[in-house]
Parts: structure tokens; C-alpha cells; sequence
């Protein structure tokens, strides 16, 4: 019996650790997926130990179980946690979240077949993360859980165990076949990635965009739709409203170019993340939090006078934007920023660049500049002319006419569809500034309007992504926005209340819990991996003493047709001393025999609550050991 029964536990066993290889293998690339490779190696663990209970789930409900792990997994990791997981360790969530809810039922035959499918493909997905001598490590203890848990599978493990020696080298060739497969998908599936990627971008709507900030040039007219975003990218501890990420001077054929600034000789940080662009200047700091999908720049407001908490190298360009290293691009950062009050000398003046027109457009958009300041003599009074007359008549819009080839599409905006989004608005202000000798320049970056009222903090969107205007009036420049007001999402959105803010503050909570855990250093990896064992082992001692007090009870009265029973199902499922007769139906079903599940739980009601007759119960028993099943010997 005792034999029999720890094949059974080393089958479930196997099944977990095949699912903890590549959940540790993914820990081991840090970032975010530490964290959830980490808790998948955890919850494979308990699965295998307390798991098994009940009856097997139908068909509905394991899709049902199937469906919800994967979509919590890649929720929590596109979403929640800090850092997008690549396409490999994307791949490898997925079939650990469609793998592990239905590992915590009891296995059948066919879901133990799937649980390793789906733990030998998560591993795949890892190919091109880890070196090859960590693959291959990977690979093969993988595939040794595999045939472990095959053995010792409670209806193979007799027949199995007792072919003749020839029939195991098929076997042999067929797991070798499986890890060639393995560790050929393994290193492929990655490295197609791009080619994929390519391959399918013609299935998807090339006319339409998502609102978010991007680092790179803006190009006009070419897009007919933008998808707003939900996800949250920075948080600010302190009242902004316009926060840079980008400016824009060069205008050409529908496209705002950057004008690159030497790094050379700008203000840089040192060690210790102080970056001064004027220590003359400055007021008491804001703290923001950026996410990975923030982008690269240090998002600040107009006249940015140092910065706490910046990456050792950032630098601040010409026009007060501080850029963070390439390599660094990608990380998670909280900082803090000092702007001036009044606006302070600038870094730069305008030059010829921030006065530039298309061809032409010294007289297309002069004529329409001069129409609607007719009047007006002062910057000041011009700049107020210029924005009334883009809120008369025009309207703000996220669906835009398509501009016919060879047109501007700032000049088409201005003279034909009348309606667009905050791009076309603040880029027209820019061009009809210029026509009238006022420098002017195009700003990239976020508005800020959501409050977290619980939290104390603002909440910025990719939604929040937003164009405006700088204007040169009476020597600093000046923040203009020409856009409708109550036109974007955000600005509409208020303060954030109620369920929403919590579940933005639990958000943040874990993203600060996983920057944690991804910088653990190997002393505290080891103390935590302890503790959990520790738990582990007291969660079994606990049960132990569970199962022991249940036993009080004591083992049934002898019964000679439930001692034959159990004879004969001792090669099969055996139970052990201190289990009860209904948590022994309740394994067996789990285990297929559900014809000798229904005869113990009549045992059960004749034996403990008098239910029954005796000779109907035996009579039963005795049939169906007749004919039920064949001796197992």
C-alpha cells in the first residue's frame, strides 16, 4: 500500500515541478517577471501538495479556469506590474496561467497530458531569454517530471513498470524526439518574433493609432483614427498641469522633426541623481512616478530647475527637456522636480528655426493669421486673436477626414475639415504664430487632470498624451494652449473616487512590492525562499493534525465484503488508515472509478448512519467485484 501510494504523490508531484521549471527559469530573468515567475513556482507547490480536492471540474468549467488564468496573468503583466514582459516571457505566462487553476482539481488522465503539454511550452518561450546551458538544464528536468509523472500515474504505473526491457527503448526514442522538439521550438519561436510581427501588421488597421506619448517625429494626416488608453503612466504627488516631454521646431511636409542639441556641456546627473539646471531657481519639489511606457524623457513642466532621483547620466537639452540614457529607457523611476516660479532666463533664445514656414506658407498662412488679428497689435493681444479664432468653427475630433495626396495637412485642417485632434490644433497655432514674426514652437507630452482623492496623488493616462504650444512673449516662453477646452477624456474625468482609486492605489502597491522584489539581493532571495518553506511546512503539519483528529473515528468495523472491496482496489487507489470512507469516494471518482466510489459511500451511510440493508450493499459489492473489474495481479 505504501508503495502504491507514493507513486500516486510523486505523480502529482512531478506534474508540479514540470510547471516550476520554467516559472523559476523566468524568475531568473528579474524585472517583472521575477515576481510572477516566482509566484507560479509557488502556487505549482501548493497545488501539488494541497490540491486534488473535489471532483473533477466539466468540460465548461476547466475552459472557464483556462480562460480566466490566462487573462489574469497577462492583465497583471501588461498592466500592474512595472516593465512590458517580452514577447517570450508573454508567451511563457500564458500557458503557466492556462496550466496552473486547472492543476489545483484533481488529474485526470487526459488534464495530466495537457499540464505537461502546457509546462513544456511555457519553456519555450524562455529560448532566447536564457543562455543555452540554462535552457538545456531547463529542458531536461523538465522532461525527467515528465516521464515521472507518466510512471507513477496511478492507471499506468503497474502496466508500465513491468514491460519487457525492448519496450522501453521506443520510449526512450520518443522523449528524445520530445526534447530535440522542445529545445528546437525553444530557440526558433523567439527568434521569429520579428518575422511574425511583420508578417501581421498587414491584418491590422494601419489608419488608426493609440493615444500615447511617442519620443519620435509627428507626422500629420496620415492617421484617421486615435484609440484612447486607459493605462496609467505616471503618478504626480503635487499640483502640474502641463508636463514636457518633447519639443518640436522643424516643420516639413506634414511632419514635426526634433532638433537634436549636443549633450556635450549640458547639465548632467552624478551618482547621486541631483541634476541642476539653475540653482538660482526653484521651488519646493513634486514628486513623479513614471512608469516603463512613460517613454525616455524626465516629464516636467516649463522652466525645470533641477531634478532629485534622476539616472546617473541624464542631461537636459536646450529646450529644459532632461532625457534619460538609452540603456535605461525601459526601467520603472520615481523623481522629483523644482521649477521656477516666474519664468527664469531661458536655456536657449529662439533662433530662425522657431520662426520657420513650410513653402509658401509665409503667404497661405499669413493672409489667414492677419484676418483673424485684424486689430490686434500686441503679442500678447495677437497670441488671444490666434487662439479664438481656432475655437470658432473648429472642432475637436479623434475620427479625421483622410488629406488628399500633395496637400499640408495643417493647411487642409485650417481651410477644409475644420475638425481634428490637439496635434492639428497647436500645430496650426505654431505655423500661423510664425507667419505673424511670433517664434513658436510645438510641446509634446502629458496634461494633467485626474486626482486620486484617497491616494493624495494625480493619476496621467496614455490618454492624457497631449500637443500644445510655446510662445515667445516679453522675453520667456510662454505656455499656450489652443485646443478647445473639455476636449480630451482626461480633462473631463475629474477627481478619481471610490472603487476606481483603490483599485489605482492596490495597483501602485504591488508595482512598488515588485520593484522590490526584482532588486532582492541573493541573502534576501534566500530568507524569503526560507520563510516560505517554513510556512509550507507548517501548513503541513497543520493538516496532519487535521487528518489526525479526523481519524478519531476510527477505521470502519470489520466488514468482510469492504474488506474485499479494498483488496481489490489496493493495486489501484489504496487507502491509507486514517483516511475516511467519503474522502476515499471522493479520490476515487477523481481517479475514474466511480462505479466503486457510489459502493463506498453506501459502506459509508450503512456503516456510520445505519442507512441501508446489509445484504443489498453486500449483494452489490459482490456483483460488482464479479464483473466490474479485472484483478489488477
Amino acid at each position: 500500500m505504501a508503495a502504491a501510494l507514493t507513486e500516486s504523490r510523486a505523480s502529482r508531484a512531478a506534474v508540479g515541478f514540470a510547471l516550476e521549471v520554467p516559472a523559476l527559469l523566468l524568475a531568473m530573468q528579474g524585472g517583472s517577471g521575477r515576481v510572477l515567475g516566482i509566484a507560479f513556482a509557488i502556487g505549482a507547490v501548493l497545488a501539488a501538495r494541497f490540491g486534488g480536492r473535489g471532483a473533477p471540474p466539466g468540460p465548461l468549467t476547466a475552459l472557464g479556469l483556462h480562460v480566466a488564468g490566462v487573462a489574469a496573468t497577462l492583465y497583471v503583466a501588461l498592466m500592474v506590474l512595472p516593465g512590458r514582459p517580452g514577447f517570450g516571457a508573454l508567451w511563457t505566462l500564458g500557458f503557466l496561467g492556462f496550466a496552473l487553476p486547472r492543476f489545483a482539481q484533481p488529474l485526470t488522465a487526459r488534464s495530466r497530458t495537457g499540464i505537461l503539454a502546457s509546462a513544456m511550452l511555457a519553456l519555450m518561450g524562455l529560448g532566447r531569454a536564457t543562455t543555452r546551458v540554462e535552457f538545456g538544464i531547463a529542458t531536461a528536468a523538465c522532461l525527467a517530471a515528465l516521464v515521472v509523472a507518466l510512471m507513477t500515474a496511478d492507471r499506468g504505473a503497474p502496466a508500465l513498470l513491468r514491460h519487457r526491457r525492448g519496450a522501453l527503448l521506443p520510449l526512450g526514442a520518443a522523449f528524445a524526439f520530445a526534447g530535440l522538439v522542445m529545445v528546437g521550438l525553444g530557440v526558433g519561436l523567439p527568434a521569429a518574433e520579428p518575422a511574425v510581427s511583420r508578417a501581421l501588421s498587414p491584418l491590422f488597421a494601419q489608419d488608426q493609432a493609440r493615444s500615447a506619448f511617442g519620443d519620435g517625429d509627428i507626422t500629420l494626416g496620415h492617421v484617421r483614427e486615435i484609440v484612447t488608453s486607459d493605462t496609467v503612466v505616471l503618478r504626480v504627488h503635487g499640483p502640474l498641469d502641463y508636463l514636457r516631454g518633447q519639443v518640436y521646431a522643424d516643420y516639413y511636409r506634414g511632419r514635426w522633426r526634433r532638433r537634436p542639441t549636443p549633450a556635450e556641456g549640458r547639465p548632467r546627473a552624478g551618482a547621486d541623481g541631483h541634476l541642476v539646471v539653475d540653482a538660482a531657481h526653484g521651488g519646493p519639489p513634486i514628486t513623479i512616478e513614471a512608469e516603463p511606457e512613460a517613454g525616455m524623457a524626465l516629464f516636467a513642466p516649463l522652466g525645470l530647475r533641477s531634478v532629485d532621483g534622476a539616472p546617473e547620466g541624464a542631461w537636459v537639452d536646450d529646450y529644459g527637456i532632461a532625457h534619460v540614457p538609452q540603456p535605461l529607457r525601459t526601467e520603472p523611476r520615481v523623481f522629483s522636480v523644482r521649477t521656477a516660479e516666474e519664468p527664469p532666463p531661458p536655456l536657449a533664445p529662439p533662433g530662425d528655426h522657431d520662426l520657420g514656414l513650410p513653402m509658401g506658407g509665409t503667404e497661405r498662412f499669413g493672409r489667414l493669421a492677419r484676418q483673424w488679428t485684424a486689430g490686434a497689435e500686441a503679442p500678447l493681444e495677437q497670441v488671444e486673436a490666434l487662439r479664438r479664432g481656432l475655437r470658432r468653427g473648429f472642432t475637436y475630433s479623434l475620427e479625421l477626414d483622410a488629406v488628399p495626396d500633395g496637400e499640408d495637412p495643417i493647411l487642409f485642417f485650417l481651410t477644409t475639415s475644420r475638425r481634428g485632434h490637439c496635434e492639428l490644433f497647436a500645430s496650426a497655432f505654431v505655423l500661423l504664430a510664425r507667419s505673424l514674426g511670433l517664434p513658436a514652437r510645438l510641446v509634446s507630452g502629458f496634461r494633467v487632470f485626474e486626482h486620486n482623492v484617497p491616494g493624495g496623488w494625480y493619476v496621467v493616462r496614455q490618454r492624457d498624451a497631449h500637443a500644445w504650444v510655446e510662445v515667445w512673449l516679453d522675453g520667456a516662453w510662454r505656455t499656450v494652449d489652443p485646443t478647445p477646452p473639455g476636449a480630451l477624456e482626461g480633462e473631463r474625468a475629474g477627481s478619481l473616487d471610490g472603487l476606481g482609486a483603490r483599485w489605482d492605489q492596490l495597483k501602485r502597491w504591488i508595482r512598488k512590492g515588485a520593484e522590490r522584489l526584482a532588486n532582492l539581493t541573493a541573502v534576501e532571495l534566500l530568507a524569503i525562499l526560507a520563510a516560505i518553506a517554513g510556512l509550507i511546512g507548517l501548513l503541513v503539519l497543520l493538516r496532519r493534525r487535521r487528518e489526525r483528529r479526523a481519524a478519531v473515528v476510527g477505521p470502519p468495523p470489520a466488514w468482510p465484503p469492504l474488506a474485499r472491496l479494498e483488496a481489490r482496489l489496493q493495486g489501484r487507489l489504496p487507502r491509507p488508515p486514517h483516511e475516511t470512507l467519503a474522502r476515499y469516494a471522493t479520490r476515487l471518482r477523481g481517479a475514474g472509478h466511480a462505479d466503486a466510489a457510489g459502493l463506498v459511500d453506501e459502506v459509508a451511510a450503512l456503516l456510520y448512519g445505519g442507512q441501508g440493508d446489509a445484504a443489498a450493499v453486500e449483494a452489490a459489492i459482490e456483483r460488482w467485484l464479479a464483473g466490474g473489474v479485472r484483478d489488477p495481479g
